[in-house]
């Protein structure tokens, strides 16, 4: 910039000292000092035109500071920091975010900001005055798609600051599912649980009274099904277990076709919400409509040496799942126990066993008569434990497909005690085990609290691009430009409610909704921006304004006023 400025001022001066001989050595010396006067004045035109004459003057102090207000900002905190800054600026944050604010310092009062918006702030320091944490429900999460059989865990975070204790209720389909107290005065964890018998979407409610209100926040969720699965019983003899099995697969969605052994090459068979086929001999094409085959131990034993081997084919190849109930030892080797290690109960009398799944939640005591064990193997994933961490259940990988034993007798005992739900627990531990899941060409998620009439971040992980519009929105897809399989992209909820986008089934909140579970995300991003913001010192140097001295316009018409009257007198003078 420098030698610029060096350049221009030689050409000038240059072109000045041509312009003052020309007009020194004309014959007419009428007007010299007025056209002398012009000329220089032309070019000194030319050189601040080229190089503005700048002057730097102190920002006032309204330009220096500010002051924003977010959601939930105290009036008293406002009002007493006023009362030292009487003349600092105050914006609302979107009229702030909105318009040219320049600031050097700002002061944000309330619940904070967004990552995003902070982002869009620009300032040399901020200092945070956050809200007070409000009453009520802070934090929340819970498994937004449940297995069917499988319990609903609602977990969150409830700031309790009055002096009384606060019920929360858990409500849903007409009544009270689970009910928790918490403690006056303090901020605690708090769970829910409930194991829904519904199928397909859902909306409970978490009640609890603030002052004389009853705040009711919704908690949607979906119970996926079986997908149709088609599942193929053997059993060596007539029981009660495979009876409700059967009737409880069927409730549930499956397909169930079971061959009960009467006698010896004679069985009753059945055939439930399918069409009727040859159940007489278990082939490979008898196979390759089933999912799943479950089959007492005995069963499997009495399979002819061709019926074993299309069995363990279509494990091994085709992915089919095995599942084998067996209570009692046997000397046989076969394929589907290599895997597994046995060990039978030192207890031959009948014994109350409390029995856990993978989520290490009990399910209710079962009385049990001589109990087989499964020992501890490596590459074997345990499934069903007691308190005493004995393994009644477990599965083994084999080729493309799995197999499962389970040496838990009586399940129906469940059933006539009236806990349905821990028997559909169980039952759905070892069918959702058994068979693999299909892996999904694409997959969607959502992070956050997704609100109506907000923009909602929807992620997309796939090969192919995602389709470009859905219920009627165009959605521009984002691609990451490493992760070629990562897109995102921006979808705007409506209606508040259940939201489809190319078949993946969400739930968008009123925004009156969880309302100080919105506040606390504020909070806690404000926190997380404001812990890596680097504070940056204002010195004298930028915290100047600089501006031009003389007006550009004002300059350029002195330049054009002075060539015409340099023309006109030469011309008629």
């Amino acid at each position: 910039m420098m030698q610029w400025k060096y350049i221009v001022l030689v050409i000038c001066l240059l072109s000045a000292s041509f312009l003052f001989w020309k007009e020194l050595r004309r014959d007419n010396k009428a007007r010299l000092f007025w056209r002398l006067l012009a000329s220089a004045v032309a070019v000194s035109s030319l050189y601040f035109l080229a190089v503005p004459l700048k002057t730097r003057s102190a920002r006032t102090g309204h330009k220096e500071e500010a002051v924003i207000l977010t959601n939930g900002f105290s009036k008293d905190s406002l009002n007493a920091f006023l009362q030292q800054k009487k003349t600092i600026p105050v914006y609302p944050v979107r009229e702030y975010l909105a318009g040219n604010h320049p600031a050097g310092k700002l002061f944000v009062f309330g619940d904070g900001l967004l990552k995003e918006e902070w982002q869009q702030l620009s300032a040399s320091s901020v200092e945070f005055h956050p809200s007070p944490v409000p009453f009520g429900i802070i934090d929340a999460h819970w498994n937004k798609n449940v297995t069917n059989g499988s319990p609903l865990v609602i977990q969150g975070t409830f700031n309790n600051n009055s002096s009384q204790t606060v019920r929360i209720a858990l409500e849903g389909f007409g009544k009270v599912l689970d009910t928790v107290e918490l403690s006056p005065q303090k901020r605690a964890t708090f769970e829910l649980k409930t194991v829904p018998l519904q199928r397909g979407k859902a909306v409970l409610a978490l009640r609890f009274v603030n002052g004389k209100d009853t705040v009711r926040e919704p908690v949607p969720f979906e119970v996926i099904g079986s997908g149709r699965l088609r599942v193929l019983v053997l059993a060596s003899a007539p029981g009660f277990e495979n009876r409700f099995l059967t009737n409880w697969l069927i409730d549930n969605g499956y397909t169930a076709v079971t061959r009960t052994t009467i006698s010896k090459n004679k069985f009753q068979q059945s055939f439930l919400d399918t069409n009727k086929i040859n159940l007489n001999s278990i082939t490979s094409s008898l196979l390759n409509g089933f999912d799943i085959l479950l089959a007492d131990g005995t069963a499997l034993e009495n399979l002819t040496s061709s019926e074993l081997n299309a069995v363990k084919q279509h494990v091994a190849e085709n992915g089919m799942g095995l599942i084998i109930q067996a209570d009692t030892l046997t000397n046989k080797d076969a394929f589907y126990k290599t895997a597994f290690s046995f060990a039978a109960s030192n207890n031959h009398n009948k014994q109350s066993v409390i029995l856990r799944g993978p989520d290490m939640e009990f399910l209710p005591a079962l009385s049990i008569e001589q109990p087989l064990h499964l020992k501890p193997v490596a590459n074997v994933q345990t499934l069903i434990s007691d308190k005493d961490n004995n393994i009644f259940s477990a599965a083994s990988l084999y080729g493309e497909g799995k197999i499962l034993f389970s040496t838990v007798p009586g399940t129906y005992n469940w059933m006539l005690s009236g806990n349905a739900s821990d028997y559909a627990r169980y039952w759905s531990v070892l069918l959702e085990n058994a068979v693999g899941r299909k892996t999904e060409t694409i997959s969607y998620n959502i992070n956050g609290l997704p609100l109506v009439n907000e923009p909602v971040n929807i992620r997309a992980f796939s090969e192919d691009q995602p389709q470009p519009r859905s219920a009627g929105q165009f959605i521009a897809w984002r691609q990451d430009p490493v992760a070629l399989f990562k897109w995102d992209g921006n979808y705007w909820p409506l209606k508040a409610g259940w939201q489809n986008v190319d078949g993946f089934k969400w739930y968008a909140y009123d925004s009156a909704d969880w309302k100080n579970v919105q506040r606390q995300r504020r909070m806690n991003e404000s926190y997380e921006y404001l812990s890596s913001f680097k504070e940056q010192s204002i010195t004298p140097e930028n915290n100047e304004e600089e501006r031009d001295a003389i007006p550009a316009l004002f300059i350029w018409s002195l330049f054009v006023v002075c060539c015409i009257f340099l023309w006109i007198e030469g011309k008629l003078f």
